[in-house]
């Protein structure tokens, strides 16, 4: 799945951290439906821009539905409600913006979504450990990915423009330098 035409990435990057959280608790994988929260959680405006935290806090009270149940359209179309069962968070927290912190919240509870200043150079990410030193001098906008990891030298991120992009669908970015002030905006979504 991809955000190709829609600016969905918010969703992507939400629903993403969600699976997460379900699958750690679980033991069960799950795919859940970005487009529900597209149509749906209107603090977002669907294909134009969106919030992850608004996001967690709208399946928090309403569920998320699975994708097979509310699949992708890749445009903003009217919200309904399906007959198949849901799956609801206990809410979401803000990680310390800081990388050692951010990376002791990830190793403790798992992946968490986040929001970045969008350099060029991601959009044509092949591979390798990405470091941008001005992500504002060749910002394409905001975008919204998820931390899944770590290693000393860099963080490993899940995008959603698809496996044929970059490595497999995830990119690796530098360690220790904020980049694209990628450690303002961590939301990790909780399941007590």
């Amino acid at each position: 799945m991809s955000d190709d035409s829609c600016g969905s990435c918010w969703a992507f990057a939400s629903t993403a951290a969600i699976e997460s959280q379900y699958a750690i608790h679980t033991r069960k994988l799950l795919n859940l439906s970005e487009q529900q929260l597209v149509d749906c959680e209107w603090v977002s405006q669907g294909c134009n821009y969106g919030f992850v935290n608004t996001a967690y806090d709208y399946v928090r009270d309403n569920g998320q539905f699975t994708y097979d149940s509310y699949p992708y359209q890749d445009e903003k179309t009217k919200c309904h409600k399906t007959n198949s069962n849901r799956v609801f968070i206990d809410g979401h927290r803000f990680v310390t913006a800081n990388e050692t912190a951010i990376a002791a919240y990830i190793a403790k509870y798992g992946p968490a979504a986040f929001a970045i200043i969008c350099p060029e150079a991601l959009m044509h990410y092949k591979g390798g450990v990405l470091e941008v030193n001005d992500c504002l001098e060749q910002s394409t906008g905001l975008h919204a990915m998820v931390l899944i990891g770590y290693t000393q030298d860099y963080w490993i991120i899940k995008n959603q423009w698809g496996t044929t992009w970059g490595e497999n669908g995830f990119v690796r970015f530098k360690r220790g330098i904020n980049m694209c002030d990628m450690a303002l905006q961590v939301d990790a979504p909780y399941i007590n």
